[in-house]
């Protein structure tokens, strides 16, 4: 379980796929979902305890309700396909957090920090590579407006330069901690 969460968290960088009309969003919806699925089976045929406390922690009741509230509001307006992908998401996301949390009191957080730094170099290596691939080819674009925004089009496997930015900025202080 540890290793699979850990393997897991390094490579989200590496899971995307240019064949639907965003390349990271539903392979790593389907990703999260099957690794979810393969931890709370090993959990079950574990027949380890399921941790009391943070089933009664405020943020995970907080967590509920707004799966509730989700529920309801799609009740009202109606299922479609965006609110049961919502639906499905979001429990997808809290089974994990629960995971996650559970992986936490069991382990080390150094465990989780190492995923972290290779989730920020997976990240970067992957942008410096397409940096350098479509380096020479940016450049020789004449029209300064259209060069800034091939630039910008250099997003590594996050789908947009600004969320790549965002990650690694926030993955700073993990990786300042690691060092």
């Amino acid at each position: 379980m540890k290793l699979l969460i850990q393997i897991f968290i390094a490579i989200i960088p590496l899971i995307y796929s240019f064949s639907s009309s965003d390349p990271t969003l539903n392979m790593r919806f389907l990703s999260l979902s099957i690794v979810t699925s393969l931890l709370l089976l090993y959990h079950i045929f574990k027949n380890s305890k399921i941790p009391i406390n943070i089933i009664r922690h405020p943020v995970f009741w907080c967590l509920i309700l707004l799966e509730i509230s989700f529920l309801l509001s799609s009740l009202i307006n109606g299922f479609n396909s965006e609110a049961v992908y919502l639906l499905l998401k979001f429990f997808s996301l809290s089974l994990f957090t629960f995971i996650l949390t559970d992986f936490l009191l069991k382990f080390s957080f150094k465990d989780l920090l190492i995923s972290f730094l290779l989730f920020s170099l997976f990240t970067s290596i992957i942008y410096i590579y397409q940096l350098i691939d479509n380096y020479q080819e940016i450049l020789s674009i004449e029209d300064l407006w259209h060069r800034n925004r091939a630039f910008d089009k250099i997003s590594g496997s996050m789908g947009h330069k600004n969320l790549l930015g965002s990650i690694q900025f926030l993955l700073l202080p993990f990786l300042i901690y690691l060092l």
